[in-house]
């Protein structure tokens, strides 16, 4: 986003409303239809359906459309309500909601635009190593970087390679949450959307687990720069890895863009114990850009 790449999840939000009513609606009425917030942090609140949504059926309902008003308040309309026979959508379930997220969502990822050059930050490239969060090859096309010193975490949408997208709620979770044994007559259902909820769960712990070759090269870092990452519960637990693997006395610094940005960054300095740390914003550690000869002078 700091290189004025369109990037973040609400332009993901604008571009399939754009892309498929259809899909975006039905996230709309899974997820948002009782007043939540599925896109202000999308991978967290992937995992947090309300069971009222299950129970009453909201992934097959009849298929709707909601609107933004003058006055910046939602409404919404029915489909059957303006049609002589019911919407062809019967039999749409979570496992196919799901399955067209992951497709839009590498989708979108490919059709970014490049990098603002202009906004390039201050690297130490020959002497660091680089753990992307972000699916995209911005740090070798905006900064040369090897694709030897780079580990794409999550995949890669270039590279065509699998991307780790999803949730951290595990079904034990889910289950206690929805307070799974007090539906009797409906733990056929649930248990339905339980294990649909599964294909979209962010295994972060088997992710390290399978990474060991990366974490042995932080062994003897002295500095560690976090820069962009949203910080959220999904993906504490690489931080909190990280943390116990290295030396007590590394630096850590944290950029922030807000407010909000500073908060998150104080809990997890606390939920960490970090002892060494600063916060940098991008914009205070651009490269300085060449200045243009003048011909006539």
């Amino acid at each position: 986003m700091h290189h004025c790449i369109n990037s973040s999840y609400n332009n993901f939000k604008d571009w399939l409303e754009d892309k498929d009513a259809i899909v975006f609606n039905r996230l709309f009425q899974v997820y948002e239809f009782d007043g939540g917030d599925l896109w202000s942090s999308l991978e967290e609140n992937l995992g947090n359906i309300p069971i009222e949504a299950i129970l009453e059926d909201y992934v097959s309902s009849p298929f709707m459309i909601f609107f933004t008003r003058v006055d910046g308040s939602r409404g919404f309309f029915n489909l059957d309500d303006f049609s002589d026979g019911p919407i062809p959508e019967v039999g749409y379930t979570l496992n196919r909601l799901y399955f067209h997220i992951e497709q839009y969502f590498k989708e979108w990822i490919l059709q970014l635009g490049a990098p603002d050059y202009n906004q390039r930050v201050q690297i130490n490239k020959n002497n660091s190593y680089f753990i992307n969060f972000n699916y995209t090859t911005t740090l070798e096309t905006a900064y040369g970087i090897n694709k030897g010193s780079i580990c794409y975490i999550h995949g890669c949408a270039a590279l065509n390679q699998y991307l780790i997208f999803g949730h951290n709620q595990t079904p034990e979770t889910i289950k206690n949450k929805w307070h799974f044994d007090t539906f009797t007559n409906e733990k056929e259902q649930l248990e339905e959307a339980v294990n649909d909820m599964g294909t979209l769960y962010k295994d972060v712990n088997a992710i390290i687990k399978n990474n060991n070759e990366i974490w042995k090269k932080l062994s003897d870092i002295d500095t560690i720069h976090v820069w962009g990452l949203s910080l959220s519960d999904v993906d504490f637990p690489y931080l909190r890895h990280i943390k116990s693997i290295v030396n007590p006395q590394v630096k850590w610094e944290f950029s922030w863009y807000n407010e909000n940005d500073k908060k998150r960054i104080e809990n997890v300095i606390e939920q960490l114990s970090l002892r060494n740390t600063s916060l940098i914003q991008l914009s205070d550690i651009i490269l300085p850009h060449p200045k243009q000869l003048n011909l006539f002078e």
